[in-house]
């Protein structure tokens, strides 16, 4: 589940209106559907961030994707219908379901939305125009999968000096990225 969020878009509307806004957002859309798979799907989630369904990549193929859809969005400016061309940058976060192989009903999609979320908002603490992921660790029981959501809200650092949570990020971000997790 990757959840896309475009970076400083209230300044798209408020300094170009909110035609221009909606435009950029059909071009976004447009531009996001072209890195679909069959099978894929994307929805607008709210205002204006997205929902990609990636199936069957695993959490390297997901990091891959992530990394793909932020670059793709600040390669070149979105074509907007009517209003010319927008400079636009995406801020990414995402989680895999299931999170846990060992124990894939621990953590249902909700759970899993949350932890793509909170590496959203991670990946904008950053500094925005970036990727944040969050994996389940090798050193998570499968008996104590069930709850990781909750923990990593409440103590990010904590699942990552346990092993049960593995913050995902490019190399330039990794040292940042706890720090980010925690808000």
């Amino acid at each position: 589940l990757l959840l896309i969020d475009v970076d400083h878009f209230k300044q798209v509307n408020d300094q170009h209106g909110h035609a221009v806004g909606d435009a950029a957002l059909v071009a976004l859309a447009l531009r996001l559907r072209s890195l679909l798979q069959p099978g894929d799907d994307l929805v607008r989630w709210g205002g204006e961030e997205f929902l990609l369904v990636a199936r069957g990549l695993g959490v390297d193929g997901a990091r891959q994707l992530a990394r793909t859809v932020r670059d793709r969005v600040a390669a070149e400016a979105l074509a907007l219908r009517g209003h010319g061309h927008l400079q636009a940058s995406v801020s990414v976060g995402f989680a895999c379901l299931p999170f846990v192989a060992a124990a894939p009903q621990a953590l249902d999609w909700e759970a899993v939305l949350s932890l793509a979320d909170q590496a959203l908002y991670a990946a904008k603490r950053l500094g925005r125009n970036r990727w944040v992921g969050l994996a389940a660790g090798a050193a998570l029981p499968a008996a104590q999968a069930e709850g990781l959501a909750l923990r990593a809200h409440a103590d990010p650092d904590g699942c990552l000096a346990r092993g049960e949570l593995i913050a995902l990020a490019e190399p330039a971000d990794q040292a940042a990225v706890a720090g980010a997790l925690r808000g």
